[in-house]
């Protein structure tokens, strides 16, 4: 029910599309990019899938860089579709994917070329196979899992990048598609091209040198930003995401799980976008790792995967990951995603910031419930010495200052000097109202070696001075 149920919905977003298209309201919003750089993130999305088929997945360019104007969610929706059907209609041997530059009719264009080794489509059928709902009656056509809309979009998507798609094929031998788009820009319309806000030219990325594991990509004016941590082993993939989180995140990345276990541990992003299948550590081994420490338990992970299987997300909800994404993914999908996730937890923390300090927690065995009632009794049992600050409390819980001080961030909002001190006063007002001690007593006994300061504190934190619950 699950699966026909999406396929549903994938033809109804398909549907949907053609007719935006038609009446003329399907926008083409392009910008100068990388294409070899872009088909490779595409290509390596279906690596996993080429392993457990057994088939050979090939990438080739004849030229690299290669700068081109498109719309890269319609080209990925383009090449998603068309590398699904090679794969659905090979069993054994290859799919290939290859880029190069052409003249024809004195116009440079680009060619994108899908090829397979597959089952091949019947002569007769040729001419009907980007029709809308067009199915073949003997071995099976290429469309998008028997829905007859896949490939009526992508020629509908490659024309409104004024470029054509052609298909060859030889039944019993495989199917070549290739995809033409024009070089330059003096095709499109001034509103078809765009540089999305904050967002840098594509031919001032640099690939990312396989030597280096970790990395952040934002300066110092952007630290108001959320810390991601990005952990991907195929350095395209993790070039190609990372360009895209930049614009609005500090991106930290890693080549591998252990490296990303220790810069997790290290730094405490905001939130932890993984890859699974990774070579030693892999995705589900470094979310159970981070799940039961105490430093990073509360950060949560996004799985990326190209193994789409039930019982891959139910291992992955095993380890506690928060989110699941499989390959490949539309990236406006991984962007709302996140978003989501660090607003939950930004929620998360206002509820534990306006929570009463001095009062016992007790709703669960969330990880930050959990915390917070270890910390309250670290705080509790050296309440009444003075020299009990940040340092004394991120050794006695294994943390390095920073490391506490990131972490505290992430769940009450609130330094770790500010939540002594505010502890510190909401065990005042308590003892204030329940017992008849002194308030100088009271101001020695949760940890001020000044009473006249403890009532500047007070004041401070609850508006009103401590005198006034006496009176």
């Amino acid at each position: 029910i699950h699966n026909n149920s999406r396929k549903l919905l994938k033809m109804i977003n398909q549907l949907l599309d053609l007719s935006r298209i038609e009446a003329g309201k399907l926008e083409l919003k392009t910008s100068q990019q990388d294409l070899v750089q872009f088909c490779r993130y595409i290509c390596s999305a279906f690596e996993s899938l080429a392993e457990q088929k057994k088939i050979k997945l090939r990438f080739t360019t004849k030229k690299d860089p290669l700068f081109v104007y498109f719309d890269s969610e319609k080209l990925e929706q383009v090449l998603n579709n068309l590398l699904f059907n090679a794969f659905k209609f090979t069993d054994e041997g290859f799919v290939g994917l290859q880029i190069e530059e052409i003249m024809q009719d004195d116009q440079a264009l680009a060619r994108i070329t899908v090829t397979d080794s597959g089952i091949g489509i019947h002569p007769e059928q040729l001419a009907y196979v980007f029709d809308r709902f067009y199915q073949a009656h003997q071995g099976e056509p290429y469309v998008l899992e028997g829905t007859g809309i896949g490939l009526a979009l992508c020629k509908e998507l490659v024309e409104l990048h004024y470029g054509k798609i052609e298909v060859s094929s030889e039944l019993g031998k495989g199917t070549e598609f290739s995809i033409f788009l024009p070089m330059g820009c003096a095709h499109l319309a001034e509103d078809e091209i765009i540089i999305p806000s904050g967002q840098h030219p594509v031919s001032e990325i640099q690939p990312l040198s396989p030597a280096i594991t970790a990395e952040i990509t934002a300066d110092g004016s952007d630290r108001h930003l959320p810390l991601l941590l990005l952990i991907e082993d195929n350095p395209d993939m993790l070039e190609y995401i990372r360009h895209n989180l930049q614009k609005d995140y500090r991106v930290l990345t890693a080549a591998n799980g252990a490296t990303g276990l220790e810069i997790a541990r290290q730094e405490i992003p905001d939130l932890i976008l993984s890859d699974v299948m990774m070579p030693g550590m892999n995705g589900f081994e470094l979310c159970a790792q981070l799940k039961k420490d105490i430093k990073t338990d509360h950060i949560p992970i996004i799985l990326l995967t190209a193994r789409a299987g039930e019982e891959y997300k139910i291992k992955g909800l095993k380890v506690q990951a928060d989110d699941y994404l499989p390959k490949p993914f539309n990236q406006e999908e991984l962007m709302v995603r996140i978003r989501n996730l660090i607003k939950s937890r930004s929620r998360l923390r206002q509820r534990f910031a306006e929570q009463s300090l001095f009062q016992n927690v007790d709703t669960g065995q969330d990880a930050e419930d959990l915390f917070l009632k270890q910390l309250k009794e670290v705080i509790e049992d050296h309440i009444s010495d003075p020299r009990f600050d940040v340092n004394t409390l991120s050794k006695l819980l294994g943390m390095s200052k920073s490391q506490l001080n990131r972490k505290m961030k992430a769940v009450v909002n609130k330094s770790p000097n500010q939540f002594i001190r505010s502890y510190r006063l909401a065990k005042a007002r308590h003892l204030i109202k329940s017992t008849d001690a002194t308030l100088s007593e009271i101001a020695y006994d949760v940890g001020f070696s000044s009473p006249a300061y403890f009532s500047k504190c007070f004041h401070d934190e609850f508006g009103f001075p401590p005198s006034s619950l006496t009176e």
